[in-house]
C-alpha cells in the first residue's frame, strides 16, 4: 500500500467511492501491452484495436495508457479484460483497484 495518494500512486478511500458511484464514466478494455516501468496500454472494447490485441502495430489514438508506480505484471496480463474510470482515473483489474495516471500516445 502506498501512502502517497498522487496519480499512479495510491487510490484514496474518496477517490474509490466517487468512482464506484459513477458507473457510466467507465469504459471496458482489453490488456493489449504492459511494459517494465509501469505503463499498461489498453484498447477500449468500443474501438476497433480491442478486436486484435495481439497485433502489436495497432494504429490510431484508440490506445489508452495507464500508469501506476507498482509493478503490475504479475497482476496484469495482455489479453485480461478491466475497466477505466475515465473521470477518476482508476484502473479495475479483477478485484484490484489502481490509482493511475491516463495518457494517449
Amino acid at each position: 500500500m502506498c501512502a502517497d495518494n498522487r496519480p499512479g500512486h495510491g487510490l484514496n478511500f474518496i477517490q474509490l467511492r466517487i468512482a464506484s458511484a459513477t458507473r457510466s464514466r467507465w469504459t471496458d478494455a482489453i490488456v493489449h501491452e504492459t511494459t517494465d516501468n509501469g505503463w499498461i496500454a489498453l484498447a477500449p472494447l468500443a474501438s476497433d484495436a480491442a478486436r486484435d490485441t495481439a497485433d502489436s502495430d495497432t494504429a490510431g489514438t484508440d490506445i489508452v495508457w495507464v500508469w501506476h508506480h507498482a509493478d503490475l505484471t504479475d497482476t496484469i496480463r495482455v489479453g485480461d479484460p478491466v475497466a477505466i474510470h475515465d473521470l477518476y482515473n482508476v484502473l479495475a483489474a479483477g478485484r484490484g483497484r489502481f490509482n493511475v495516471v491516463t495518457a494517449t500516445r
